[in-house]
């Protein structure tokens, strides 16, 4: 332990990356939508830059019953990405493999009673709200736990990310906001931050500062341990980035362009419900009354049952007064565009359901790219659970063990099985090159056309091990020819 690492102070130990910081204020608005109509009224302060701003002559005492009565939440945002993540999950995980140990990780695959699939979609959901999520395969040697397990760590407790030139993470920051028992009638809480860094000479070691809350505040920190991960030369986090523009900690949330939408949707809506409650009502008017004055301020009329006035002027009225519905009716139509635009976004993003109110012709025009997304997060989450798996292996110091896992790709697409089996069977056979496979499999809606060359050749690697081929992998000329004049006919 050095000198160096005891004596960190507060600022470092609490600091946060550029790229966190940038990250975090993108996906603000997505949490909150998650997290629902009070997140979003607590979001909702009257200032310039909140979800809800004081309208002209609003008073902060309206205002505030305003946000309190007069709104609700029309939460496309988050309907569109449960859909996504369910169509992915539509389908359990394909998991299978011949080692005990490996099937009991499985099955408790983050050491508290969770199997990999329920894991899984609630990382992949928190990955789609947050524009990424993290996991650490963790492995408590000298207790209970006989075997490694996962751990979620949510983008917004991520101080600092840092790699190489070739990609490979040399650094990674966490912190952990926990409670722990200070006698048998109190809690103390706790914020632990953890540095997992690779020296130059590839050795992986883990450095954690403990803090405590007095009412709210953390004064300092003490360095609890450090320790190093014997026989590693990476650290053992996985990420997962549903948009691969910004494999970071600023990465793009996919969902922000509806989440936008929503917001906008969100501050009109209660102009609405604040429009409707006011200029429903008739109001009085008076003319021709002299209001005397009481201490400097002007006397209101008062107005109601069994009340009658006299005045000498014969030009003097009281009227009741109706307001247009001109406003509101305004605002029910962009309320009606906003809501429609919020749908066809979320198409983009979700399998077109029967009672979807798109035409035939958006449902044509959408749907091959909501498939290819799918596809895509799909394609994305199979390949960060394998990296899971192989660590946990590495933990259990049995790297060789053989395992098949697969999630959801056909997300979407009908396909033609006896036409896709022949296309497989004469590839596996090598009888048709890669590039004509792809063209086959194109051919029949099997794969989206925008996919790139990599994720393509990843797939059919997939598949030429898929037990699919097994029904075509022989020598035997008369089934070849039977696959050949199969093949003709897509």
């Amino acid at each position: 332990m050095s000198e160096e690492i005891t004596s960190v102070s507060k600022e470092e130990i609490e600091a946060r990356s550029k790229r966190a910081n940038v990250g975090s204020g993108k996906r603000q608005l997505l949490r909150n939508l998650r997290d629902g109509e009070d997140a979003m009224r607590a979001m909702s302060t009257g200032k310039p830059n909140s979800y809800l701003p004081l309208e002209p002559n609003e008073t902060k005492e309206a205002f505030d019953i305003r946000v309190k009565h007069k709104t609700s939440l029309n939460n496309s945002t988050s309907k569109s990405v449960k859909d996504m993540v369910t169509s992915v999950f539509e389908k359990e995980i394909l998991f299978e493999t011949e080692d005990e140990d490996l099937k009991r990780i499985i099955e408790n695959f983050n050491g508290a009673g969770e199997d990999l699939n329920s894991w899984a979609e609630s990382w992949m959901m928190d990955a789609s709200f947050n524009g990424a999520a993290y996991a650490l395969v963790n492995f408590d040697k000298g207790t209970t736990k006989e075997d490694p397990y996962c751990i979620e760590i949510d983008a917004e407790d991520v101080h600092n990310i840092r790699k190489n030139k070739k990609g490979k993470m040399t650094l990674f920051k966490y912190e952990v906001n926990t409670t722990e028992p200070k006698s048998d009638f109190a809690d103390i809480d706790v914020k632990y931050v953890y540095v997992y860094k690779v020296s130059e000479t590839n050795i992986v070691t883990v450095t954690t500062y403990k803090g405590i809350y007095e009412e709210g505040v953390i004064e300092n920190y003490n360095f609890e341990s450090e320790t190093t991960l014997a026989g590693w030369t990476e650290i053992p986090i996985v990420e997962l980035y549903p948009e691969t523009r910004s494999k970071n900690l600023d990465a793009d949330c996919p969902y922000s362009d509806i989440a936008l939408k929503n917001l906008v949707h969100w501050k009109n809506n209660s102009l609405y419900h604040s429009l409707v409650n006011t200029a429903s009502r008739p109001f009085i008017f008076g003319s021709g009354f002299k209001q005397k004055s009481r201490n400097g301020k002007e006397n209101k009329i008062p107005f109601g049952i069994k009340v009658m006035y006299t005045t000498e002027d014969p030009n003097a009225k009281i009227s009741w007064v109706q307001a247009d519905n001109n406003s509101s009716d305004m605002i029910i139509k962009l309320l009606d565009k906003l809501e429609m635009e919020m749908e066809v976004l979320g198409s983009e993003f979700i399998s077109i359901s029967g009672n979807s109110k798109m035409t035939a012709t958006e449902v044509n025009t959408t749907s091959a790219d909501t498939n290819a997304r799918a596809t895509k997060y799909s394609t994305q989450l199979e390949k960060a659970l394998i990296r899971i798996v192989n660590f946990m292996l590495k933990w259990k110091k049995k790297e060789s063990v053989e395992f098949d896992l697969m999630t959801n790709k056909n997300i979407g697409v009908t396909v033609d099985v006896e036409k896709y089996n022949a296309i497989m069977g004469m590839f596996a056979a090598g009888l048709i090159s890669a590039e004509h496979c792809r063209m086959l499999l194109k051919a029949i809606d099997y794969l989206p056309q925008d996919w790139t060359e990599e994720e393509i050749t990843l797939l059919l690697e997939k598949a030429e091990e898929d037990s699919l081929n097994s029904l075509i992998q022989t020598e035997d000329e008369a089934v070849k020819n039977e696959t050949v004049e199969a093949i003709t006919e897509v």
